[in-house]
């Protein structure tokens, strides 16, 4: 009840604050003579205004209000506080932000961002938790609740007001209070080892530091931003590409994530004048995000910069810009990084290959949505993930790869090896979960890659599937996941579940077993992935094609509850409650052949139950308590 009043009284103090400020500054136009009463009835109207809003007539009051009020209100605001309570003063200012209009939005939002930048400046250079971060969130606050002005306002202040862009200049200046200075050129080949460890712990401090700010007003670019603020941003992240020194990556981890917000808006205005720069900017950006020295945020920032610029943009000769980044930049690191793995079986080189043909698939993504001359380069992009995680080895002569490229050894093989495969797939998948501009898109991926995918596995259809086949078990739980059914025919469904329904029972009799330490959490994270995946699947395949399941029923029921006894990590949560989802669907189906199958293993299933029934996660719990009382209801 004590909230409810506190949140009460912030909103009117609030709204009554921007109402008299917002009067102040029309008070030319709203004033009133009382001396002069044209009726009886407009007189008796006019006094009870007044005499009910005493903030809005009294030009005295209102002044109170701007000049003594709310310097209080933004001494509060702006200072830490140690409790978890509401901050009413934040309430109170965005309300007065919604009730004054543009001209209490352009007070308060301008007195936010100058605070902001004062306190960015005088940050000690290794602070996460100053008051920079209480005026980043009071200014997110203001910004997202307190109506639209605040972010148009925030958008469009220019000199000699503090600016968005002077926030940006802050956070990359390597002149903070307490930050030892750097000289312009960064960590130099010369400088000495002691020296070139300090420089670098001074730029993870400063990234730190721009992290904790950018995560509150970054939301602030979401929607339209001034073509002019564009252009800042994008020619102050070309002159930084490609970068020369430690603080040039700090300053492209700062601007990156704001780039890609202005990138993935739906509005980018001035197309035709970014276009030369962000084409220039596509190959540097392609080098950074499979830089593995850099930040990992920044890199994530420069690949979503590299899709929305392949997405939207073309090379000046109208040619397929992310074609050319697959050949000049992506495509040599994964020859590069697969030939080393087979020959040595490097552990390093693992994350590598990951990241090259994670940055290949997004381009192939990135392709399909730019459309035109840019669709076959999607294409040839799927049929090239989807052949080496399949068959092993793949050539490629469209994307710069003429010779055959083998990701299996030809004397040994490995559980790290065989886990190739399944990074490939699991690139594959990425492009199938796209929301694309063409329904149609998915669609047609998935008649790329089934014929590739089942041929393989039809041909072995009657013995045990071997780890080599992960990758296509996975390719296959992609598209059965992502595509509709009906678009994959009723052969295709009936195929797909057939493999599915294998790989299920692989998965819960033969785990992968003598994992080495270097790569355990590799071969841990992507069995786990095709675990939920395939349960997944299934799941929905008993709610779409119950008939595609039936045949298999006798090996669903004994797999399912394998897999309920398996440990329950923060990997197994996940793969638990969709067993348990699984065994739910299978409970309340009203095929007949599924309700006979569930009361002939209800034994089974409440045996089965004990342990997710002790499960400390309170989701499983609760699921396995669903099941077991389905169980007592069942006839």
């Amino acid at each position: 009840a004590m909230s409810e009043c506190s949140d009460t009284c912030a909103r009117i103090v609030g709204a009554k604050v921007g109402l008299a400020m917002r009067n102040k500054c029309n008070s030319t136009s709203v004033s009133v003579d009382k001396g002069d009463d044209v009726n009886g009835a407009h007189s008796e109207k006019e006094k009870g205004s007044t005499e009910s809003s005493l903030l809005l007539s009294d030009s005295e009051m209102a002044s109170f209000v701007e000049e003594t009020l709310m310097p209080k209100i933004f001494t509060s605001a702006l200072v830490s506080s140690n409790s978890k309570s509401k901050r009413y003063d934040w309430m109170v200012l965005s309300h007065a932000c919604e009730a004054g209009q543009q001209h209490v939005s352009e007070f308060i939002v301008s007195k936010l961002v100058s605070s902001l930048e004062e306190a960015i400046r005088n940050s000690p250079s290794n602070d996460t938790n100053t008051d920079a971060c209480t005026v980043s969130m009071a200014l997110s606050r203001v910004i997202q609740e307190g109506g639209p002005c605040p972010q148009t306002v925030f958008h469009s202040l220019t000199s000699p007001q503090t600016t968005s862009m002077d926030i940006v200049e802050a956070l990359t200046s390597p002149t903070r209070a307490g930050s030892p200075t750097l000289d312009n050129g960064g960590m130099s080949n010369l400088v000495l080892p002691e020296s070139r460890d300090r420089h670098k712990c001074m730029a993870d401090d400063a990234t730190t530091f721009a992290y904790s700010i950018l995560t509150h007003i970054l939301p602030s670019f979401h929607g339209t931003v001034p073509f002019e603020n564009q252009k800042q941003i994008v020619t102050f992240a070309g002159q930084l590409l490609p970068p020369s020194s430690n603080w040039d990556c700090v300053k492209l981890c700062v601007v990156l994530p704001i780039l890609s917000i202005i990138l993935d808006n739906d509005q980018v205005e001035g197309y035709e004048v970014l276009s030369k720069s962000l084409v220039t900017m596509a190959p540097y950006l392609a080098e950074f995000a499979l830089n593995r020295d850099q930040d990992n945020s920044g890199r994530a920032a420069a690949a979503s910069c590299l899709f929305s610029i392949g997405a939207k943009f073309q090379t000046n000769n109208n040619a397929c810009l992310c074609l050319h980044l697959l050949r000049s930049t992506i495509c040599p690191q994964i020859v590069r990084c697969t030939n080393e793995i087979v020959a040595a079986n490097m552990d390093t080189s693992f994350a590598y290959f990951e990241d090259a043909v994670k940055l290949c698939a997004l381009m192939g993504s990135a392709s399909a949505c730019n459309g035109k001359v840019s669709s076959k380069t999607a294409v040839e992009v799927a049929r090239f993930l989807v052949v080496m995680s399949c068959e092993g080895a793949v050539t490629a002569p469209s994307l710069g790869i003429p010779s055959p490229l083998y990701i299996r050894g030809e004397s040994h093989s490995t559980d790290e090896m065989d886990m190739l495969p399944m990074i490939t797939a699991s690139a594959l998948g990425s492009m199938l979960t796209i929301e694309y501009e063409s329904p149609f898109w998915r669609q047609r991926l998935a008649h790329v890659v089934l014929p590739v995918i089942l041929p393989p596995i039809n041909g072995n259809g009657n013995g045990e599937m071997s780890n080599s086949e992960y990758g296509p078990l996975l390719s296959a739980c992609h598209v059965a996941s992502c595509v509709p059914m009906s678009a994959l025919g009723k052969r295709g469904v009936l195929d797909l579940a057939s493999l599915l329904i294998r790989g299920l029972e692989k998965c819960s009799i033969s785990p992968i077993t003598n994992i080495n330490i270097p790569s355990e959490q590799l071969i841990l994270t992507k069995l786990s992935e095709l675990r939920i995946l395939l349960i997944a699947s299934i799941v929905k395949l008993l709610e779409d094609r119950p008939d595609s399941i039936i045949p298999h029923l006798a090996t669903i029921m004994p797999s399912l509850l394998l897999l309920l006894n398996t440990p329950s990590d923060v990997r197994g949560i996940r793969m638990m409650l969709l067993a348990l989802q699984a065994l739910m669907s299978l409970a309340s189906s009203t095929h007949p052949v599924m309700q006979k199958l569930f009361k002939s293993y209800k034994s089974e299933v409440l045996f089965y139950l004990v342990h997710p029934l002790d499960s400390p996660s309170i989701q499983i719990r609760q699921a396995a308590v669903q099941v077991r009382n389905f169980c007592f209801v069942a006839e």
